[in-house]
């Protein structure tokens, strides 16, 4: 992202926290496609267990709390692998060999996953094309 785009997700203005959800979404929305291309890729693995990503239930509580850099070399507090996280799913396989990737539910879990992507940046869009309205005074 430009520090344009970082400088409106992280702008404490009116309206901005609609930016840093669907941040945090977008985050793991593409993780999450990556985590389901992985669990594509070893369907045919032996012993392999599906993974998913889990965007964190943190939305309430998003903007509220706000944490200070103390030391200049900490990290940030607002890294984006907060937004999600990654679980594996230990359930039992319907195969012999322990795998519990179902290619098909991949498949539509992926397909699910893009539609939700595309929704998402729909959003940051619109939300995009409302603030320069605002700032072009109606016209």
């Amino acid at each position: 992202m430009s520090n344009g785009v970082n400088s409106i997700f992280n702008n404490n203005s009116y309206g901005s926290h609609v930016y840093g959800y669907i941040k945090d979404a977008m985050a793991a929305s593409m993780k999450r496609d990556s985590v389901i291309s992985n669990n594509i890729a070893n369907v045919n693995t032996q012993g392999y267990k599906r993974f998913d990503v889990i965007l964190k239930n943190n939305l309430k509580n998003h903007n509220k709390m706000e944490m200070k850099r103390t030391e200049e070399k900490h990290l940030p507090s607002n890294s984006i692998e907060s937004a999600y996280e990654i679980k594996r799913d230990n359930s039992t396989s319907m195969k012999n060999d322990g795998n519990n990737v179902d290619v098909d539910s991949e498949m539509g879990n992926l397909a699910a996953n893009a539609i939700l992507y595309q929704s998402l940046v729909t959003s940051i869009n619109n939300e995009f094309a409302m603030k320069n309205t605002v700032i072009r005074g109606g016209k």
